[in-house]
C-alpha cells in the first residue's frame, strides 16, 4: 500500500526527499538515475529509505513513448 506519493521538482528532484523523508523510494523501471549518487545523497542527509526498482507492466503497450507515437504526439 502507498501512504503518500510525491513528485519531484523541476530542479534537483533529490530535494523533495529531504522534505518527505520516505521509507521507500520506488524508481521506475526505465528511470535513469545515478544510483550511487542517490545512495550518497540519502546517507549524507541522514535518510534511510529503501530504494526499489519497479518493473514495467506490458511496456510494449503502456510505455509513454509508445503511446505518444501511436497518438502522433
Amino acid at each position: 500500500y502507498v501512504d503518500s506519493a510525491s513528485l519531484g521538482n523541476a530542479g534537483d528532484w533529490f530535494d523533495v526527499l529531504k522534505e518527505v523523508r520516505p521509507d521507500v523510494l520506488l524508481l521506475g523501471y526505465d528511470q535513469q538515475v545515478d544510483e550511487n549518487r542517490l545512495q550518497g545523497f540519502l546517507k549524507q542527509n541522514g535518510l534511510s529509505a529503501r530504494v526499489v526498482r519497479g518493473s514495467g507492466f506490458e511496456t510494449y503497450k503502456f510505455k509513454s513513448s509508445n503511446i505518444k507515437k501511436h497518438l502522433g504526439v
